[in-house]
């Protein structure tokens, strides 16, 4: 073989590798639980949402949580959106909440957000204890 062949072969596997790296590290998936629970931090207490409507990275379908409920979404790439649609007692929305995050900042597969749409308080994720 010819030292320009070698030389091709030897880019092609580079660049296949690279590809194949890259497309492990952005088409990661990931399940996590999501609460709507009462959070307490450093000495405040927040109470948790009546309803809300929580939307994963713009997609549907969007989960509906009362108080105290506990949902399932999958999270897949790197940087997620989550946006918090606050809902009176007739499901209108009052307020919404838009908190972005990326999964190097999850702690574990549990996010409240109770504390997560008021600054990230510490806390905002976990892991699910056994």
């Amino acid at each position: 073989m010819k030292l320009k062949q070698i030389l091709v072969n030897c880019m092609l596997i580079v660049f296949f590798a690279a590809l194949a790296a890259y497309s492990y590290n952005e088409g990661k998936a990931r399940n996590i639980l999501i609460d709507n629970i009462a959070f307490s931090s450093e000495g405040k207490n927040y109470e948790a949402f009546e309803a809300i409507q929580v939307i994963v990275d713009g997609k549907e379908p969007s989960l509906f949580l009362l108080e105290g409920d506990r949902g399932a979404a999958n999270l897949i790439g790197k940087a997620h959106v989550l946006a918090v649609e606050e809902l009176d007692e007739n499901d209108r929305v009052i307020k919404t909440y838009r908190v972005s995050f990326k999964s190097s900042e999850l702690k574990g597969n549990v996010i409240n957000v109770v504390p997560l749409v008021r600054g990230k308080l510490p806390g905002w994720s976990y892991a699910l204890e056994q």
